[in-house]
């Protein structure tokens, strides 16, 4: 049987804020699209909370891009033998951006993460 790691997400504190931009329902789309990334993506890793950084962020960050973004911020844990390799191993990483855009068909996708 092989087994493999995935990022951990089941313990996390999350929050989708209040949004005048965003329904409830688009905030958590997207946030399940950053969520899955870690999942996928960040072996040996425990995101400890995630939150929705605020339309105005989220606006300043679309500008910036010329693309809609919504924009989160987290912080995780690697575990000693967790990552890839770019991270430090048993460190904590605080005011992780994630970014996820808006498609032309009105769904959202990951675009990026980090600082």
């Amino acid at each position: 049987m092989l087994l493999s790691s995935c990022g951990k997400t089941g313990g996390a504190e999350v929050s989708l804020g209040e949004s005048q931009m965003y329904s409830e329902a688009e905030r958590q789309q997207a946030l399940d699209k950053a969520m899955g990334y870690f999942r996928y993506e960040f072996d040996g890793c425990e995101l400890q909370e995630i939150h929705y950084s605020g339309d105005d962020r989220s606006r300043e960050v679309s500008e910036e891009y010329g693309k809609e973004m919504m924009v989160f911020t987290s912080r995780f844990y690697v575990e000693e033998d967790g990552g890839d390799g770019s991270l430090e191993q048993d460190s904590t990483y605080s005011g992780w951006i994630w970014l996820v855009q808006k498609t032309e068909e009105g769904k959202w996708k990951y675009y990026s993460c980090g600082y």
